[in-house]
């Protein structure tokens, strides 16, 4: 009831929800195990390195190093375990642009996303998405 609060889920942004996650494990074959338990889910996708899970609510990828630097080039990939990249779904890319800008930040445009640098964003490379 004190979170969500509609005067307090407007964002500038446009933020509506979390599309998806991108967590740095040390040891892949373990992690996608370990998350494919936790989360009673197999992957819908597995990479070098990365495995994504379709989930209701949107994409939870694990992977090591060189699998996240293959899907996220421009993420810091911080030491395992660790969240290195998030998608937000957004009502307007437009005005996550404009918000990126406004902070400083010169979003990148990629595969139909809006990106921003985890510079200008404590460290996790932040995407948006329609």
């Amino acid at each position: 009831d004190v979170i969500w609060q509609p005067h307090l889920m407007k964002h500038a942004n446009g933020a509506i929800e979390l599309a998806e996650v991108f967590v740095h494990v040390s040891d892949f074959a373990e992690g996608k195990a370990r998350y494919g338990r936790f989360l009673d889910a197999t992957p819908a996708k597995i990479g070098a390195g990365f495995a994504t899970f379709d989930l209701p609510r949107g994409k939870l990828t694990v992977g090591d190093t060189a699998g996240l630097k293959s899907l996220l080039p421009a993420a810091n990939i911080m030491a395992a375990p660790a969240p290195v990249g998030i998608v937000v779904r957004t009502s307007s890319l437009d005005l996550a642009r404009k918000t990126a800008i406004g902070s400083g930040a010169t979003p990148i445009e990629h595969d139909g996303k809006v990106w921003v640098a985890p510079e200008h964003t404590h460290g996790c490379l932040l995407g948006y998405c329609a």
